[in-house]
């Protein structure tokens, strides 16, 4: 029936678009108008979230093009219960925020586009052209093809000679999820305070995975203290206390010390957590505008001194009529009585043999108003009023680490008291040449107090911080990570390479997640493969080779370069990225194994395997992809490339863009550049760099033969010692100087400057992501392993190694990346802690100073008297 219509179309058409004249010349009529114009095309329809609370909000976003209006309704097929109707829209590119969701709904966005309305009356049109429009009016009309993934357009019944309009339609589901009480305590102490004094406020948030401001009613700014354990506003006062930087996340649970300055302030938290849910509590501090009469001091002629020294001890208060009582609280005997309710001394001297620390506390009151102040008295040896503690400065909840507690140089264990660790007394006796215990992380580290002189205010640490992982989830439900790697422009963001799990319509992605939130890169490795010279005969099968045979495409290595360029990998494709779009590096699509029939599958990165499509000897077809295991940028533009089938190295990656032939890949047997390349067909699932990153730079690889090394930035490789294991992930420790090696039987360890492999912990499980603290001093390296059962961490060197919880995960699913990034500045290391794998991934971030030195024997701390200060008020 199309070949009649189209027949007869063919014949008006040539009639009047040539027509003989009386004096023999052709006439050219006009063109004829389009019998139907193109659709519209929904470039974009996307929500900001696809899952909100129950009241929450959305903002939908869109682009289109060919249209003349856009209208977004909601359909509420879901669930009946939401009802929105937005009016036609003539901006074709824009976003619409809907408040008050309440159940599950479904939102449309339809593109519209009107079309001509023609005249058979127009001018120029004789009876031929009219003619033919009437033949073509009772034409069925067939619609233009719509993009893949959005609905085909739907035209409107014809009517006379009107086509009314084409339209264009995308769905969109936004799912409420049920509420979450946010609980939240907020204390003030004390709830009233004199003006200049200070108040401590307290909180604490369940759960714990929110984010919290804390904004004050005379604008006064909150800052989070990083410690909140004993007396806090004394610290703070003393300059003893850290705050959280404002660019960090204010812990669940916190302190912080405010002063404020009118009758009245509120403070008031907000938290709210990822999909909305919101808790809220306001607390008041008052202000006693009342002026203090009472001014007092205490102070000692002497404030270190040897056992059974004698020091003065005087006071000045005033008004002279106050009630005063002065406390000595140690091991001290005055020779005159102290004053106790006493109003006719408002000043005076005692003298004092000291024979251990003594604290002197006087109180002054008159007319209900208490003024305190009190001065501390060491004994200079004899008596341990510091300590020196050696431990991870940073560990998980719920991780038992060792401790080392000793006194500080220059001081003695006789005088100790007690040591409580997280409020529970150390049962060992402590001598002057320390002891060894373990504590078990709480939500707030490990604290440790010392009681020592008989003083019964102790003197408290906290050596080990407190590390929550925070779920990092992704674009949609159920993304897995597959690499991590820290943004060499910005070590504040971390580029992920996602897992989708499946073909996901021949997109990849990468994550950029950074402090201001997380947005994502598109990778479209089939758009790049099936547009790759020499593949325009497959293109047609590739879409189903791609996601029947291969499976899966995974953003498996990351490398960036000093010129900026993002260069990213997955199965069977290297891609760069300059500017806005990646662009193909290389392929790696093969049609037969070694010129053998394929066998289905091959190794691959990791231990895994890599699969395919089962070849014949004659076979023509696509069998199956390489996998690029990890990338590494060198210099100012070299790139060695790890892959299922040996290390390969470009000397330039730029030259090799303007000219592959003449500057090709080094280690390939067709290669004139070092075509002998000792890791040639095996799996290299990991690179490693020792030292710096120049052209020349010392590089290691985990191989499916064990680790080999070069010395020539890639250019040649040997193997380093003999491990005898299938190697998958390294990791160098800088301040040990010594290598780490996952493998199929667990982690060993070799020293950089030689000697043998030496197994340690984890013989049973194949390890596939190793990373190592190479900054945090210490005798012993901690390390983080991923596995096919969940990540682990070992505190010594990787004897013995303990599991950890990672939220957002798969429990006991198989983790693929780990990542401690430890950066130091003036004694304060700033950790960024990644685990990611099956289902998603983690974060952790922390600022910590660390209480150890690199060995016992060689610290050197300042000695107890120059810390101490005198206690005032």
């Amino acid at each position: 029936m199309k070949k009649k219509y189209w027949k007869q179309i063919g014949i008006m058409a040539a009639a009047l678009v040539i027509s003989a004249c009386s004096d023999g010349a052709l006439k050219v009529a006009p063109p004829s108008p389009a019998l139907t114009p193109p659709a519209p095309i929904i470039l974009d329809f996307s929500a900001d979230k696809t899952e909100i609370s129950e009241d929450g909000s959305v903002t939908l976003n869109y682009e289109v093009a060919g249209a003349d209006t856009v209208t977004i309704s909601g359909t509420g097929t879901v669930s009946g219960a939401y009802s929105y109707a937005g009016e036609p829209m003539t901006e074709l590119k824009g976003s619409v925020t809907i408040d008050g969701i309440t159940e599950t709904s479904e939102f449309v966005l339809t593109a519209t586009k009107a079309l001509p309305v023609e005249d058979e009356n127009a001018a120029g049109e004789g009876e031929e052209v009219k003619a033919v429009k009437r033949i073509l009016k009772d034409l069925p009309v067939v619609p233009a093809a719509g993009p893949e993934g959005v609905a085909e357009p739907v035209e409107n019944p014809v009517e006379d000679e009107v086509l009314p309009e084409l339209t264009t339609t995308a769905t969109l589901t936004i799912t409420v999820v049920p509420k979450v009480e946010i609980k939240v305590e907020l204390t003030a102490e004390p709830a009233e305070v004199r003006r200049g004094e200070y108040a401590l406020l307290r909180w604490n948030v369940e759960p714990i995975d929110v984010s919290i401001s804390i904004k004050a009613s005379n604008g006064e700014n909150v800052m989070a203290l990083s410690d909140c354990e004993g007396d806090v506003i004394a610290n703070y006062r003393d300059f003893l206390s850290t705050e959280i930087g404002a660019d960090q996340a204010i812990p669940a649970v916190g302190c912080a010390v405010v002063s404020p300055e009118a009758p009245e302030t509120t403070y008031t938290l907000d938290a709210v957590d990822a999909n909305g849910n919101k808790g809220s509590l306001p607390v008041t501090v008052k202000v006693d505008e009342k002026t203090s009469r009472l001014q007092a001091e205490i102070m000692a002629s002497q404030k270190v001194v040897d056992r059974g020294a004698e020091v003065e001890i005087s006071w000045n208060v005033s008004p002279e009529d106050a009630v005063i009582t002065i406390v000595a609280e140690g091991k001290s005997d005055c020779r005159n009585e102290l004053p106790v309710d006493r109003n006719d001394v408002p000043s005076g001297s005692v003298g004092c043999i000291i024979n251990g620390v003594t604290a002197f506390t006087l109180t002054a009151e008159i007319d209900g108003e208490t003024f305190e102040a009190s001065v501390l008295v060491l004994v200079q040896g004899g008596v341990a009023s510091a300590l020196q503690i050696q431990a991870t400065p940073w560990a998980f909840v719920g991780e038992t680490i060792p401790l080392t507690i000793a006194p500080a140089p220059g001081n003695s264990a006789s005088g100790i008291d007690k040591i409580l660790i997280n409020g529970v007394e150390l049962s060992q006796g402590m001598s002057d040449t320390g002891v060894t215990t373990t504590a078990t992380v709480t939500a707030t580290g490990v604290t440790v107090e010392l009681f020592a002189g008989g003083v019964e205010t102790p003197t408290v640490y906290t050596p080990v911080h407190a590390v929550q992982l925070s779920a990092q989830s992704f674009s949609a439900e159920g993304i897995s990570q597959s690499r991590a790697l820290v943004d060499p422009a910005d070590s504040e963001t971390l580029l992920v390479g996602l897992d989708q799990n499946g073909y996901a319509k021949g997109i990849a992605k990468i994550a950029k997640v950074a402090p201001s939130g997380t947005s994502y890169m598109e990778l479209k490795f089939a758009e790049l493969i099936m547009g790759s010279e020499g593949l325009d005969s497959y293109k047609a099968s590739l879409s189903s080779f791609f996601e029947k045979s291969v499976k899966t495409f995974p953003v498996s290595a990351i490398a960036v370069q000093k010129n900026g360029r993002l260069i990213a990998a997955t199965t069977g494709l290297i891609a760069y990225k300059e500017k806005e779009d990646f662009k193909t590096l290389d392929i790696l699509v093969e049609g037969s194994w070694e010129g053998k029939p394929y066998a289905g599958s091959h190794p691959s990165c990791f231990g895994k395997k890599q699969t395919g499509i089962k070849g014949d000897a004659d076979r023509t077809e696509l069998a199956f992809m390489r996998q690029v295991c990890d990338l590494m940028a060198l210099g100012e533009d070299r790139l060695i490339v790890a892959t299922d089938y040996g290390a390969f190295t470009l000397p330039s990656v730029s030259a090799y863009l303007k000219d592959k032939k003449k500057n090709p890949y080094c280690g390939h047997p067709t290669s004139k550049c070092h075509p002998s390349n000792a890791t040639f067909k095996m799996v290299v699932s990991d690179l490693e760099v020792v030292g710096d990153t120049t052209d020349t730079a010392t590089v290691l690889a985990a191989t499916s033969s064990g680790v080999y090394q070069s010395t020539d930035g890639g250019m040649t490789w040997e193997a380093f010692g003999t491990i005898g294991q299938e190697s998958f992930a390294l990791s160098y420790d800088k301040t040990r100087n010594v290598v780490y090696a996952g493998t199929k039987a667990g982690v060993y360890v070799r020293a950089m400057n030689g000697g043998d492999w030496v197994q340690k912990g984890l013989s049973d499980t194949a390890v596939i992501a190793l990373t190592v603290d190479g900054v945090t001093p210490g005798i012993e390296s901690t390390l983080l392993a991923g596995t096919k059962t969940g990540a682990k961490i070992s505190r010594d060197s990787g004897v013995t190694w303990s599991d950890i919880p990672v939220p957002g995960m798969k429990d006991k699913g198989e983790v693929r990346s780990v990542l401690i990034q430890a950066n130091e500045k003036e004694g304060v290391i700033d950790y960024r802690l990644s685990v990611g794998g099956e289902s998603g991934g983690a974060l952790a971030k922390l600022s910590v100073a660390p209480m150890m030195s690199p060995t016992p024997s060689s610290s050197e701390e300042e000695s107890p008297q120059e810390e101490t200060q005198e206690v005032t008020e």
